[in-house]
């Protein structure tokens, strides 16, 4: 019994959740998982050192979580684009805001469509009728696609 004792321990437990949680941040492009991760074993520690208990488990989790989310989230999305502060549109620059592009399908205000600029083809949606070869402009990103509005057709 004394290796199942050990192994639901507090601080296995909480290294057991920080193996989850990487995966799961592993099927996710946010970086917001990882976070949690980090307090996992911040966590782990405690609870191997100090035993305390598990409302004090839980605060350690949470503060420890957010506290790296705030600090060290806007950093590592920095780095994982290759980005840094001294260019102050470098947000536009990766998400293309402001390029021109052409339209490879039809579609209606609200629907799906396709872009092709620069090599790439993006899924976009407009608030204009667009057809196939009308010269669009990348405006704005929303959580899932960007937006696009007419520009001139050919």
């Amino acid at each position: 019994m004394k290796g199942l004792e050990s192994f639901l321990s507090a601080a296995y437990v909480w290294i057991y959740i920080g193996v989850v949680l990487v995966w799961i941040e592993k099927a996710s492009p946010r970086y917001f998982y990882i976070f949690f991760s980090i307090g996992t074993v911040f966590t782990s520690l405690a609870s191997m050192l100090f035993q305390p208990s598990i409302p004090v488990q839980v605060i350690i989790f949470l503060t420890c979580s957010i506290l790296s989310l705030i600090y060290l989230r806007p950093r590592i999305l920095k780095w994982s684009i290759g980005r840094t502060t001294s260019d102050p549109d470098w947000r536009k620059k990766y998400m293309h805001i402001g390029i021109s592009a052409i339209a490879t399908t039809d579609f209606l205000p609200g629907e799906v469509g396709e872009v092709k600029f620069e090599n790439h083809i993006k899924e976009v949606v407009s608030k204009d009728k667009i057809k196939k070869g009308d010269v669009v402009k990348l405006v704005k990103t929303d959580q899932n696609h960007s937006v696009v509005k007419f520009v001139e057709r050919f």
